[in-house]
């Protein structure tokens, strides 16, 4: 006796992309880039079949809804794009002290006086030592002959 059922292969994509960035109080962007995220489900359904001593029992596909998917790569683009703007502002100081003496090396003591001052004010915040920066400041206003 020939027996034939159904099975179904199903699979369920969802795709999130999105881009983003940071403008800073001047208007220049600091930050730019784009995430995407896919995700993949894959299931099975089989048609229940019942002929005599034979069984196959109905299956249906274990698979996430729609909202659901799209929900999960959302949540993931979400922590990747927390992770990266966290990684640019955490020691941000260090890049203002960075510039600062880049500014100081091409002899523009405003931009190094700058860059000094958005130090300070970012390690005030954090609670961390600013007499160094300080006293650099004080030694090229001294400099300069201010």
């Amino acid at each position: 006796r020939f027996i034939s059922y159904t099975i179904k292969y199903i699979k369920k994509n969802g795709m999130v992309d999105v881009a983003c960035g940071i403008v800073d109080i001047h208007g220049k962007v600091i930050y730019t880039n784009s995430y995407n995220r896919k995700k993949v489900f894959n299931g099975e359904e089989t048609e229940g079949v019942e002929v005599g001593d034979f069984k196959i029992p109905f299956k249906m596909p274990d698979l996430p809804s729609d909202s659901e998917i799209i929900e999960l790569a959302q949540k993931e683009v979400i922590e990747r794009i927390a992770k990266q703007i966290q990684e640019l502002f955490i020691h941000s100081e260090n890049k203002y002290l960075r510039q600062a003496e880049s500014c100081k090396k091409m002899d523009n003591y405003i931009g190094t006086l700058e860059n000094y001052a958005n130090a300070i004010v970012i390690m005030k915040s954090k609670g961390l030592p600013v007499s160094k920066i300080k006293d650099k400041q004080i030694m090229l206003l001294d400099a300069i002959g201010i």
